[in-house]
């Protein structure tokens, strides 16, 4: 694994006339985002060793390592999204911190036997809207599903998080962070929170208030 990710590094274009696109970092190169989306157009920015993310033995920035470990392997139908296009990979993201806490929420809801299956990234086809893309959880036993709870964003809204449980949904919003807020750990803290409180509402039968 190691060799392979190795053999991936040292052929990984280094930009030597940028620096790093971190903020505030020091590093006069970095090596290219190795993102292309379905138009064939390539990420051109540079990170340094220290702010670049390794996904499957290549590396990526951050936005576009959220989008490739979301799929988990899987072909993107229709190819990968647009190259500034947020929607995949704020779903994506939202799906890797609902994860744990959804996940906990329908094993005990569920009957003796049942599973969650989670489903990774995909795309799917909104009626009048183009492509949105979708983290996806079911909770199911042999006699088929019994619930499904899945978070959303379409690419013609890229800011707009859509929360469903059985196909309805229960609440949309704009992460805070997006809407020009700090982006602090505790922003993204509450609103994870915000929407594992209301999908838990839904699954336990109890009433709930919209709180996206």
């Amino acid at each position: 694994m190691e060799g392979s990710h190795a053999l991936d590094l040292a052929s990984a274009p280094v930009d030597n006339d940028d620096r790093c696109m971190v903020p505030g970092c020091e590093e006069q190169s970095g090596i290219r985002c190795n993102y292309i989306d379905w138009r064939g157009r390539a990420c051109r920015t540079s990170w340094c060793f220290a702010h670049w993310k390794l996904v499957r033995g290549k590396p990526y920035c951050r936005r576009h390592a959220t989008v490739i470990e979301g799929l988990d392997g899987e072909h993107a139908v229709g190819g990968l999204p647009d190259l500034t296009n947020r929607a995949a990979s704020l779903a994506a993201w939202m799906g890797r911190e609902l994860e744990a806490p959804v996940r906990a929420l329908l094993q005990n809801a569920g009957p003796e036997g049942s599973r969650v299956i989670s489903e990774p990234l995909r795309p799917a086809l909104a009626p009048g809207a183009g492509r949105r893309w979708q983290r996806a959880w079911t909770l199911a036993d042999d006699s088929g599903v019994l619930n499904r709870v899945s978070v959303e964003v379409e690419e013609h809204d890229d800011s707009e998080v859509v929360v469903r449980v059985d196909g309805s949904v229960i609440g949309q919003g704009i992460p805070p962070w997006i809407q020009g807020g700090t982006g602090s750990e505790e922003e993204r803290r509450d609103f994870r929170e915000a929407i594992a409180h209301s999908i838990e509402q839904v699954i336990s039968g109890r009433e709930f208030v919209r709180v996206l």
